[in-house]
């Protein structure tokens, strides 16, 4: 991989290349980070953790943090809770609105929401919508790549987090995942510092994390 990475540098500088950005899916090492004996991934890492979605449910819920435990018992409880799989546009149009504005509010960075409508579009997008009392309340967009997938938006208002809506969505993905025989979900990164409550939250699926080597960009 390094040496690949190598002969990129040097095939695009000499096509006298302005700019360039390179983020290959390498784990965090000293030999991945290195090229030409210098330090060249620069940019933030990239963490996230995977879900293993071959166990049976019995062993993924055992292996789940005590707490998520308990929040997800609470949910399952909870009568008035609904979940749907949905791939309707105005669905889907109502999640990335309200997933915008909450990144807006929040000052979060946001993906771009043509990804979630393309994806839709082309049937690789897991959609669940989570309603109370029949009102919609949050929902889950969990992009497929066979045999994996990865969770993209995840919009809940904030007066429902009591009801630990956020941990029937994910349980529910994880069940609809399975049926179609994916081996693993990606929880689709978190950052320590800037977003503690739902790298938290993804944490207590206790799932493999991983760290990337980043990103560079040359101009």
């Amino acid at each position: 991989s390094r040496s690949i990475l190598k002969q990129v540098k040097k095939d695009l500088f000499s096509k006298n290349s302005i700019f360039f950005s390179m983020a290959p899916e390498l784990n965090f090492s000293f030999d991945n980070i290195l090229v030409d004996d210098k330090f060249f991934f620069t940019k933030p890492s990239w963490f996230s953790s995977k879900i293993e979605l071959k166990p049976d449910l019995d062993t993924i819920f055992k292996n789940l943090k005590k707490e998520w435990k308990k929040d997800l018992k609470k949910s399952l409880n909870q009568q008035d809770l609904q979940i749907l799989n949905t791939n309707n546009e105005g669905d889907i149009e109502k999640a990335v609105k309200h997933y915008l504005n909450q990144s807006k509010e929040k000052k979060y960075k946001s993906i771009n929401p043509n990804l979630i409508y393309f994806l839709n579009n082309e049937s690789n997008l897991l959609t669940l919508i989570c309603k109370y009392k029949n009102n919609y309340v949050g929902s889950l967009s969990i992009g497929k790549h066979y045999p994996g997938a990865t969770c993209l938006i995840n919009p809940i208002f904030e007066n429902s987090r009591s009801l630990k809506l956020n941990h029937l969505l994910l349980w529910n993905a994880i069940m609809e995942l399975k049926k179609d025989n994916f081996t693993f979900l990606d929880t689709g990164g978190f950052d320590f510092e800037k977003t503690p409550g739902p790298t938290n939250f993804k944490l207590g699926l206790n799932g493999k994390n991983y760290k990337l080597i980043g990103e560079k960009i040359y101009y």
